[in-house]
């Protein structure tokens, strides 16, 4: 829904004082107009930033079938400042799709193992007692290339590094997080925790262990690209090749400046 308008003032439902005030108010007008004949025209307002904002434009179109060839293509601290940096630009009418609105890939599959041994007891008819141990093993496999939605982001303020935090599942609360690396071409890296020379993350309140999968990565139709060369998991997203253009023009005229009298 949207807002409603605010209530006007009350205003007394006399003839005679509205009468009256109309002709103050008139007066008053006249004079100002006057007075602001002999005034220049005002100083041209200026951006925040000293510079004319970016105007917006409407791209054309997208054609009705994908015949674009898309690639996989690691997501780096680049593409997310770029998107943040274009979000005045107008595509089909509509904001151009921010950090939330990408599709998120990982790059690799993974495999996140839990072991679970929880003692119970039994009492049978007889009153008599038996000591079980029971060992549960869970095993979640996230294969090369699934789609993850963003759920949450962060930057770390002495560092300036972003992490996400995206959902592979359909319970928002089981993420994952990516954090970029500034030492590997500003990458996001899945995040872990070592422990004994093992690996392991929290996924929906559980600790598991991570083990990288034995499945092939798999290259989902209309799409290309290489197999991921690193060893370490890090997110993709999906980009049209070639680039598009767009072409902007400006023009406006520069009215000049008078001395204030």
């Amino acid at each position: 829904m949207g807002k409603q308008p605010l209530p006007l003032p009350f205003l007394p439902n006399v003839r005679s004082a509205l009468y009256t005030a109309g002709r103050r108010v008139f007066a008053a007008l006249l004079v100002l107009a006057v007075f602001a004949a002999c005034k220049s025209n005002p100083p041209p307002q200026s951006s925040p930033g000293g510079d004319a904002p970016f105007p917006d434009f409407i791209l054309p179109e997208p054609p009705e079938s994908p015949d674009l060839p898309y690639t996989y293509t690691p997501l780096t601290r680049e593409y997310v400042n770029q998107i943040k940096n274009s979000k005045n630009i107008i595509i089909n009418s509509r904001f151009i799709v921010q950090l939330e609105g990408l599709q998120y890939y990982i790059s690799q599959g993974i495999t996140l193992n839990r072991h679970n041994t929880k003692p119970l007891v039994e009492v049978d008819a007889l009153g008599r007692l038996t000591e079980w141990t029971i060992t549960s093993e869970e095993h979640l496999d996230i294969r090369g290339r699934t789609g993850g939605i963003l759920v949450a982001a962060g930057i770390e303020e002495t560092t300036d590094t972003m992490t996400l935090r995206i959902c592979f599942d359909d319970d928002e609360r089981k993420i994952l997080d990516f954090r970029q690396d500034p030492e590997r071409e500003n990458r996001f890296y899945l995040t872990t925790t070592e422990q004994d020379g093992k690996f392991f993350v929290v996924y929906g309140e559980r600790r598991y262990e991570v083990f990288p999968s034995p499945d092939v990565v798999e290259t989902r139709p209309g799409t290309a690209g290489p197999d991921p060369v690193d060893g370490d998991p890090y997110l993709e997203i999906v980009v049209a090749e070639p680039k598009k253009t767009g072409e902007v023009n400006i023009r406006r005229q520069i009215e000049g400046r008078l001395i204030e009298h």
